[in-house]
C-alpha cells in the first residue's frame, strides 16, 4: 500500500512540475511580444493579436473558416457604423475549435454579437474532430503550447502581413462566370448533412453564447464553391430550430449587390475586399436595426480606431489590386534571384 502511495505521489509531483514548466514556457512564447514583430503570421495570428486589444472594447466578433476570414472587414464597419468588431476566423476552422475560440475571445473581450459563418457545419472528419477537442482543451488552459512553433521565428523572415482587427486586405480579383449556382449538385465528397458531432459542438457554442448574453447570428457568405439550395435549407432549418437569425447571402439580394465580376478573389469561392465590404455592410444593417451594438465614433476611449482606420485606408491605396500572398511571392522570388546571383559570382572568382 505504501509502495503504491509513493508511486502515485511521484506521478503527482511529476505532473505538477510539468504544469509549472508549461506555464513558464508561456513567457517566451507570449504572442504579446511576437505579434508586433510580425512573427505570428499563420492561423494563430489573429489569436495573438487579440491579446493586444484593449479589454472589453469589441462588441462584435466574426468567426468561421476562410469564408469569414476573407469576407468581413472590421475597419469598414467602424468607418460606416462606428461598431467595434474583430475578424476572429481561421482557415479550416472546425466547429469544435469555434467553441474554444469563442471562450478564448471572451477571455479578453465581452462581445455582444457573434457572427458565425456557416461553412463550419460541413467541415467534417471524425478523427480530426476528436483530435481538435483534445488539442483545443489543452491550448485553452496552456496557451503557450498554441505557439510552440515560435522557436523557429529567429531563423525565419519577418512576415509581411498586416492585420486590421483580424482582416487582411485582399484586392485581387478573378471573376466568377458560370452564372446562377444555387441549383448545383455537389460532388459526393462534399458533405450534404450536418453530422451529429458537429451539431453537438454547435450546441456547446450556442449554450455558451446564451449563458454569456451573446447574440448568435448565422450567415452563409457568398460562395459559388460552397453553397447550394440543399445546404442552405439545412442551415435555415437549424437556425429556426434554435431560434436564431440566419442570412443566406447566396440568393439574389439587391441590397447586398454582389458583383461576381469584381467581388471575388478566386473565381467564386471567396470574397475580396470589395465583396467583404458589401457582406459587412449588409450584416451591419441588421445589427443596427436590432440595436445590438453601439456607435462609438466620437468617443475618446475609441480614438485609436480612427487612427487605425486612416492607416487601413492608406494601405488599401498602396495595395491596389494585390494581396499579401503576392508580396510574399515577390519577396521570395527576389531572395532566390539574389542567392543565385551570389552563387554565380562565387563561381566566377
Amino acid at each position: 500500500m505504501k509502495q503504491k502511495a509513493r508511486v502515485f505521489g511521484k506521478i503527482a509531483i511529476f505532473l505538477i512540475i510539468l504544469a509549472i514548466l508549461i506555464r513558464l514556457l508561456e513567457i517566451p512564447f507570449s504572442p504579446a511580444y511576437w505579434f508586433p514583430l510580425n512573427r505570428l503570421q499563420d492561423r494563430t495570428g489573429r489569436i495573438g493579436a487579440i491579446t493586444l486589444e484593449k479589454e472589453n472594447t469589441i462588441d462584435i466578433v466574426c468567426m468561421g473558416d476562410s469564408l469569414s476570414v476573407m469576407g468581413f472587414s472590421p475597419m469598414d464597419l467602424w468607418k460606416e457604423y462606428g461598431f467595434t468588431s474583430y475578424n476572429f476566423g481561421s482557415d479550416g476552422l472546425r466547429m469544435g475549435e469555434a467553441y474554444y475560440h469563442a471562450k478564448l475571445f471572451d477571455r479578453y473581450q465581452n462581445p455582444k454579437v457573434l457572427l458565425l459563418e456557416t461553412g463550419l457545419f460541413f467541415r467534417y472528419n471524425m478523427m480530426e474532430e476528436l483530435q481538435t477537442i483534445v488539442a483545443q482543451e489543452i491550448y485553452y488552459h496552456f496557451s503557450g503550447l498554441r505557439y510552440h512553433n515560435l522557436w523557429k521565428q529567429p531563423f525565419e523572415l519577418e512576415g509581411v502581413r498586416r492585420y486590421y482587427k483580424g482582416y487582411l486586405i485582399n484586392e485581387t480579383c478573378t471573376p466568377y462566370e458560370d452564372g446562377y449556382y444555387m441549383d448545383q449538385k455537389f460532388h459526393w465528397t462534399m458533405l450534404m448533412e450536418i453530422k451529429p458531432i458537429i451539431r453537438e459542438h454547435f450546441d456547446m457554442l450556442k449554450e455558451y453564447c446564451d449563458k454569456h448574453d451573446i447574440t448568435l447570428i448565422l450567415y452563409s457568405a457568398p460562395s459559388a464553391a460552397n453553397y447550394n439550395h440543399d445546404r442552405c435549407k439545412l442551415l435555415s432549418d437549424c437556425a429556426e430550430e434554435n431560434g436564431l437569425a440566419y442570412f443566406n447571402l447566396n440568393e439574389d439580394i439587391p441590397e447586398l449587390g454582389i458583383d461576381w465580376s469584381t467581388d471575388t478573389t478566386d473565381g467564386g469561392d471567396h470574397m475580396n475586399l470589395f465583396g467583404a465590404r458589401k457582406v459587412t455592410r449588409y450584416l451591419a444593417e441588421y445589427i443596427k436595426s436590432e440595436n445590438l451594438a453601439e456607435d462609438h465614433r466620437g468617443d475618446p476611449d475609441y480614438a485609436d480606431w480612427d487612427v487605425q482606420a486612416k492607416a487601413f485606408d492608406k494601405l488599401v491605396a498602396e495595395m491596389k489590386g494585390t494581396y499579401f500572398g503576392n508580396i510574399e511571392e515577390e519577396r521570395d522570388r527576389a531572395l532566390r534571384e539574389e542567392r543565385e546571383r551570389r552563387r554565380e559570382e562565387r563561381k566566377q572568382r
